[in-house]
């Protein structure tokens, strides 16, 4: 099945596995891959921390997605509680999209701070 776009709030770990109750394996990586193999286009919000490599998702995935060519961050936000109140996401979170068909080149090292982006 392919569709023209998809706009999403994947989930974001997987708090069934384990018996560590500090920690849930992320999951978001493995959707966000699922959106792309299903649509051209694709608008995520989502855990932000792979953008700085950090947190738990595979860092082959983040390079991956940094690599990206057809991937742009729309918005970052370090304080996730101001889209999701009473929720704290460690590295805040981020608005993405991917056009297949648009070449806005690859993200390779992000800040939040835009002038130091370039």
């Amino acid at each position: 099945m392919k569709f023209d776009f998809v706009i999403g709030n994947p989930p974001y770990q997987d708090s069934t596995i384990g018996e560590n109750k500090t920690y849930a394996p992320p999951v978001y990586d493995k959707f966000i891959d699922a959106t792309y193999e299903i649509a051209d286009k694709v608008l995520l919000i989502h855990p932000a921390r792979f953008l700085f490599n950090a947190g738990s998702t595979p860092k082959e995935w983040n390079k991956k997605i940094l690599s990206d060519t057809h991937v742009k961050v729309m918005m970052y936000e370090q304080d996730s509680s101001k889209f999701f109140c009473n929720t704290d996401i460690k590295g805040g979170i981020a608005i993405t999209y991917r056009d297949k068909t648009k070449d806005f080149g690859a993200i390779e090292t992000f800040t939040a701070f835009d002038e130091l982006n370039s």
